[in-house]
């Protein structure tokens, strides 16, 4: 936590335990109340919602999914915009805090980083490209 005034006192707000710090996404919501975060899970796929007041976690278990990526809130803190990966592609997936989901887009590519305009209109998200090139060097030396 803190203000942004360089002598404010910063203090932890919570930590989270996990085996790969580069496999966890998250998200604070739009009221600054919560964390959505998630990690990847070749077994199973959760959102986990941490409230900054009270400090209390609430789990989100997406049965049937697994290997959620990237994750962030709707304009309105009562759902979230999840996407997963797959060696075929990924999902972007419609969450809402009680569980039920929906599926928004499929893709040939890894999807990333949801996120709603502030009115709640729109959605952007990035789809990962790579392209690679074979270069022949000749000549050199042995």
């Amino acid at each position: 936590a803190f203000a942004p005034v360089p002598s404010a006192a910063k203090s932890e707000i919570f930590r989270i335990q996990v085996k790969d710090p580069n496999s966890v996404a998250w998200d604070l919501s739009p009221d600054g109340s919560r964390i959505a975060y998630c990690e990847r899970d070749l077994r199973s796929a959760t959102i986990h919602i941490q409230d900054l007041g009270p400090g209390t976690t609430r789990d989100i278990p997406i049965p049937g999914w697994v290997e959620l990526s990237a994750l962030g809130w709707a304009a309105d803190g009562k759902s979230l915009f999840v996407t997963n990966w797959e060696p075929a592609g990924s999902t972007l997936l419609h969450v809402t805090l009680d569980g039920r989901y929906r599926v928004l887009y499929k893709s040939a590519k890894e999807a990333e980083l949801p996120k709603a305009s502030p009115n709640g209109r729109s959605l952007v998200f990035g789809e990962v490209v790579s392209a690679s090139n074979v270069w022949l060097i000749e000549g050199l030396p042995r």
